[in-house]
C-alpha cells in the first residue's frame, strides 16, 4: 500500500460533484490516490435560507504535484498549465530622450 503524505478535506453541497471529482481523479491523476468519505452534515445555507446537506471527503495523494493539480484544475477551475499570478515590479517608463539616446 502506498504512503499517502498529502491530504486535504473538502466539502461538497451535492453528491454529483463528489462523484465528478472521483471521475476527474481516475482520468487525470498519474500517481496513487485515494479518497475517504467522512460523513454528511447539515449546515445553514444563506442562499437557500435553510439547512443544506454537506458531504465531507478526505483526499489522499502520494505526490505533492497531484494534490496541487487537483486543487488548481478541478476545485478552482483553473485550466491546465495556467500561470499563477505573480507580483511584478513596475518599471519606470522611458521618456523620449532616453529612448533615442539609451
Amino acid at each position: 500500500m502506498a504512503d499517502y503524505v498529502y491530504q486535504m478535506t473538502h466539502k461538497y453541497r451535492d453528491k454529483s460533484r463528489m462523484d465528478a471529482a472521483e471521475d476527474w481523479l481516475r482520468a487525470n491523476a498519474r500517481g496513487t490516490w485515494a479518497f475517504e468519505f467522512l460523513g454528511v452534515s447539515s449546515e445553514y445555507d444563506d442562499k437557500l435560507d435553510s439547512a443544506a446537506t454537506v458531504y465531507h471527503v478526505r483526499y489522499k495523494f502520494e505526490r505533492g504535484d497531484e494534490i496541487q493539480r487537483f486543487r488548481d484544475e478541478y476545485l478552482t477551475g483553473r485550466p491546465a498549465g495556467a500561470a499563477r499570478p505573480t507580483l511584478t515590479q513596475n518599471k519606470p517608463k522611458k521618456g523620449l530622450f532616453s529612448r533615442l539616446f539609451g
